[in-house]
């Protein structure tokens, strides 16, 4: 199952709710790096900073650094080709992540806005499966 932008699945899930799941992972205690600066970074990074977590982004569009502020904080959104940081907690916030996620070192502490949308995607799918009503003939020939 995609969920892809273009995928009208990818609406049903509301980011405010991959934001939390994904925040309520990290360690406070260490720096969180967001890859991307979306909407999806943007959502992520006013829950993190709520949280009292130091922040920064990466945005591989972007020639030069930039500040930018977030719940009343700033934080660095930094260009492509800046060091990856050993001791930072790397979020990947797009959707469609695979073409980036095959250029980024193994060795990042990463975790995946796509895979916590996916396992999301698969519970709703789950419940609905389950209230999905049984045709009669299927109840008879399950009998």
């Amino acid at each position: 199952m995609s969920a892809f932008p273009s995928d009208p699945s990818a609406k049903q899930i509301d980011p405010r709710d991959v934001a939390r799941l994904l925040a309520d992972e990290v360690d406070p205690s260490r720096p969180v790096v967001l890859l991307g600066f979306g909407d999806n970074a943007r959502c992520l990074a006013e829950r993190l900073i709520s949280r009292g977590v130091q922040v920064s982004a990466r945005d591989d569009s972007l020639a030069e650094p930039m500040i930018e502020e977030i719940a009343g904080a700033y934080i660095t959104v930094w260009p492509a080709g800046t060091p990856m940081h050993a001791q930072a907690q790397y979020i990947c916030t797009l959707l469609d992540d695979a073409e980036l996620i095959e250029r980024l070192p193994v060795c990042l502490d990463l975790a995946r806005w796509s895979d916590v949308h996916l396992d999301l995607l698969a519970h709703i799918l789950a419940a609905l499966t389950l209230s999905w009503p049984i045709p009669e003939r299927a109840r008879r020939e399950a009998a």
